[in-house]
């Protein structure tokens, strides 16, 4: 138990959290709203092909929970 205790405090508190952009959608007459559309590349195939071509905040975003997943695991590296 103790060693779960000294891990939990070494991730950070706040990880890192999606930024809300409202994105109403109407289909048949029914609005959809969806706060999180902006992390969905329109131009998913080309950075398919080519990662570097993918929006800068949606890569920022991607690479803070990248981090912060490496980070909350790092002690089951040996595991993994």
């Amino acid at each position: 138990m103790a060693a779960m205790d000294n891990h939990a405090h070494t991730i950070p508190l706040n990880p890192p959290a999606a930024g809300i952009r409202p994105a109403r959608d109407l289909h048949h007459g029914i609005e959809r709203v969806d706060n999180y559309a902006w992390l969905r590349a329109k131009n998913w195939q080309e950075v398919m092909r080519d990662p570097d071509t993918l929006a800068a905040d949606i890569r920022a975003y991607l690479e803070a929970e990248n981090a912060y997943t490496a980070h909350a695991m790092a002690d089951t590296e040996a595991l993994q």
